[in-house]
């Protein structure tokens, strides 16, 4: 009986196996072989160098017909090789008003052919636009500034705009008395109540003035200008013009007085700059407006030589930094002429090395624009090995986002004894054998004497080094990876760190 039973449960079991009926029985797990996507394959080494042209998504703010208020539009926009990200959002702007009803009727709005049409110091961008803009009426032009600063300030790190035209203040009233200076951004869309304050500020008199003006400074190597923007109180201002001729001449030459103070102060937010503008005690007189030629007269004594001497400061720095700041602020003025000891300057080296001359002494904006520099941001090692610290330098404008300058930045020695040479001793700008910029990937390939300087590096010592280098050109040439490449291929540097494939941003080793 016994037997039979187990007979019968062993031909169920049987039973259900063949039918499937398992219930929770254990089963093997089916794989399905997934496997890892495929690398990507790496570019090839640049050859040469290049850069290519980028996208980017900026907000335009276009003024109405009557001027009275603002719109907006998102577009995407090409920046070129060698142009900055504002100089070609202006222009995208520019395009996009001269579309719009606000300027039907008016000769195209475009960028003037100078140096420098669109420049950028610190946090301040300088709009130099053509003629073209004079035909605009006084509050269609404050329409158009305040289109282009609104639009400006949308990119990260700028905060003032000053428009020119013609490389010259255009001035808020007819008389030309009230200086327009720096705008900052404007929060509502509606220009008629700001336009509203202007025309009460035009009919003034005796008033006192307070104006954004950009102030030039000249940096501690002595090599170029940056601009510093403050709030300026003017005294005593005469704006109505009224039957007075004499009005824009009193309130020019009071303009230059004010600003010859200001200058005198030195940098107040800028670090590391000279303090070359003397005191007032070494004007020999008040400056003079010639207002037939729009030319000021600046005044000094003899002694000012022997005050540049002892200061360790020369013409060629004090007098650009003067005539760059005078010509960007007092509305219509042409240039400067500077008198030290009663005679006019007609030569002086400059601080790049270039010859300035000028047979009647007459100093204009245009003349000084490759003096006018931006600043980057570089990143050195700290001599403990704890990290990076970000360097701010002075660069000449062109080269504020081209990889190759900034690299050689970063070959110059620290500011500080607590910061170590990013690069290794003994390389130079040659061992940079080829850069290219494709998109938003940097293509640097390095010499192999190069990488023998990094042979016996610590693998701290590369670490720094590396980031050194990535962090330096995504912070200002506008790219978010960088590949290295030794002689045209990848190999290691130090042997240390992985360096094959791309390296981004690395914002964990930046100490303050």
């Amino acid at each position: 009986m016994r037997k039979s039973v187990w007979k019968t449960i062993a031909a169920l079991l049987t039973l259900c196996l063949l039918t499937g009926c398992v219930g929770n029985l254990p089963v093997e797990k089916q794989h399905s072989r997934e496997t890892l996507p495929p690398a990507q394959p790496v570019p090839p080494a640049p050859v040469g160098d290049s850069q290519s042209t980028r996208t980017a998504e900026v907000v335009l703010y276009i003024p109405d017909a009557d001027a009275t208020r603002l719109s907006t539009v998102v577009r995407t926009i090409q920046v070129k090789s060698g142009q900055t990200k504002q100089e070609a959002c202006v222009a995208a702007l520019l395009a996009e008003i001269n579309e719009s009803p606000f300027n039907t009727g008016y000769s195209p709005l475009q960028l003037a052919l100078v140096s420098n049409p669109v420049e950028t110091s610190g946090d301040l961008v300088t709009v130099n636009l053509t003629r073209a803009a004079y035909a605009l009426t006084r509050r269609e032009m404050f329409a158009l500034r305040v289109a282009i600063t609104n639009t400006l300030t949308e990119i990260a790190g700028i905060q003032y705009v000053q428009v020119l035209v013609d490389g010259r203040d255009t001035g808020l009233n007819l008389t030309g008395t009230l200086p327009t200076g720096v705008l900052a951004r404007y929060p509502s869309g509606s220009i008629s109540s700001y336009w509203g304050q202007i025309e009460t500020e035009q009919v003034s008199v005796d008033l006192e003035l307070q104006k954004f003006v950009p102030l030039y400074f000249v940096t501690q190597d002595g090599a170029a200008m940056l601009a510093e923007v403050r709030s300026v109180t003017f005294p005593e201002m005469y704006l109505d013009g009224g039957t007075d001729a004499a009005y824009p001449e009193r309130n020019a030459a009071e303009y230059a007085r004010v600003l010859l103070e200001e200058l005198a102060k030195g940098a107040l937010q800028l670090s590391g700059m000279r303090r070359t503008v003397p005191p007032s005690a070494y004007l020999d007189r008040d400056p003079l407006y010639r207002e037939s030629e729009r030319v000021l007269e600046i005044h000094f004594l003899q002694d000012l030589d022997d005050h540049l001497l002892v200061i360790g400061a020369t013409r060629g720095m004090m007098l650009p930094s003067i005539c760059y700041t005078l010509t960007g602020f007092i509305s219509g003025l042409t240039g400067v002429i500077v008198y030290i000891g009663g005679e006019p300057v007609t030569e002086m080296t400059l601080m790049d090395g270039n010859q300035w001359e000028s047979p009647a002494g007459l100093m204009t904006r245009e003349q000084f624009t490759s003096l006018a520099a931006d600043t980057c941001t570089v990143y050195y090692p700290l001599a403990d090995g704890s990290g990076l610290r970000a360097v701010t330098r002075p660069v000449p404008q062109r080269f504020r986002t081209q990889p190759r300058a900034l690299l050689r930045e970063l070959m110059k020695p620290p500011p500080s004894l607590d910061l170590l040479g990013a690069i290794p001793e003994g390389i130079s700008d040659a061992d940079i054998m080829d850069l290219q910029i494709e998109g938003d990937t940097a293509l640097l390939n390095l010499s192999s004497a190069f990488a023998a300087a990094c042979e016996d590096m610590p693998e701290t010592r590369e670490r720094d080094m590396i980031y050194s280098i990535v962090n330096t050109l995504t912070e200002n040439a506008g790219v978010m990876r960088l590949l290295f490449y030794v002689g045209g291929s990848e190999r290691p540097l130090a042997d240390n760190l992985f360096i094959y494939g791309s390296f981004m941003r690395h914002t964990g080793p930046i100490r303050q």
